[in-house]
């Protein structure tokens, strides 16, 4: 679920594993927060996002603390959603499968 605020914030709602995990993305600038991806746990993270075409939101995660950045493509097609997900570095593949879900 995608959640604008009235300063144009962006939070990303995504139910993974039974628990409701939250991504609150700036409109121009970084939202600091904590956030986890894939292996890497909880950590200060900064986010920022916008909507590069019709149907996709794009967000960057900087894990501040570390040379990490994520980029989340959120791809919207009738009641579901693509998730692509990239890091900038990596021991192994930087790219993880697309995740497809489902409006409840």
């Amino acid at each position: 679920m995608l959640e604008t605020d009235k300063d144009g914030a962006t939070t990303i709602t995504a139910r993974v594993a039974g628990k409701d995990q939250r991504l609150t993305c700036a409109k121009d600038g970084w939202h600091k927060d904590r956030f986890g991806w894939g292996k890497l746990p909880q950590q200060p993270a900064a986010a920022s996002g916008a909507w590069c075409e019709e149907d996709c939101y794009t967000a960057k995660v900087c894990f501040y603390e570390t040379p990490y950045i994520l980029t989340l493509n959120l791809k919207f097609a009738g009641d579901a959603v693509t998730v692509s997900s990239e890091m900038n570095v990596g021991f192994g593949a930087t790219r993880d499968q697309p995740l497809v879900g489902k409006a409840e």
